[in-house]
């Protein structure tokens, strides 16, 4: 009986997670293109993605897995999911990154992008945001992200 209780103190928090993550809303980004580069007049290349699903590590964490589509006409290159946590207040408390497994994304192309996350019982919500290198480009640049 005190084995079961040790084992459901460890996975609870991680349980909080996984519902904060599974749970929450993703908010789209707003398509401007906002570049870490100099300003772009066109828009942001497109890449819709579908929900986010998590495999636990135990108590380690565990790995967010998303599944993204390049739905430009651009060659991606580098994609890279941010994830930020928050807590009920709003205060971010912490945030990873995950590349995809593919280093070039051409147009149509499907890729998996997985992102390594702590257990962390405080994280209430999430923001999901993309960015890559586009056609070659130096420097990332935001990407208009839409849910499936």
């Amino acid at each position: 009986m005190i084995g079961c209780m040790k084992k459901l103190q460890l996975l609870l928090p991680f349980a909080v997670l996984v519902a904060a993550v599974l749970g929450c809303s993703v908010p789209r980004s707003s398509g401007t293109g906002t570049p870490s580069s100099p300003a772009r007049s066109e828009p942001a290349p497109r890449l819709l993605y579908g929900k986010p699903s998590i495999e636990s590590l135990g108590s380690a964490g565990g790995i967010v897995h998303v599944q993204v589509t390049n739905a430009s006409d651009k060659t991606l290159q580098f994609v890279q999911a941010h994830m930020a946590f928050y807590d009920k207040d709003g205060n971010m408390i912490t945030s990873q990154n995950g590349y995809c497994e593919n280093q070039s994304l051409k147009p149509g192309g499907k890729a998996a992008v997985k992102i390594m996350i702590d257990r962390d019982k405080r994280v209430k919500r999430y923001e999901l945001t993309f960015s890559a290198q586009v056609d070659g480009s130096y420097g990332d640049i935001e990407l208009d992200a839409v849910a499936q």
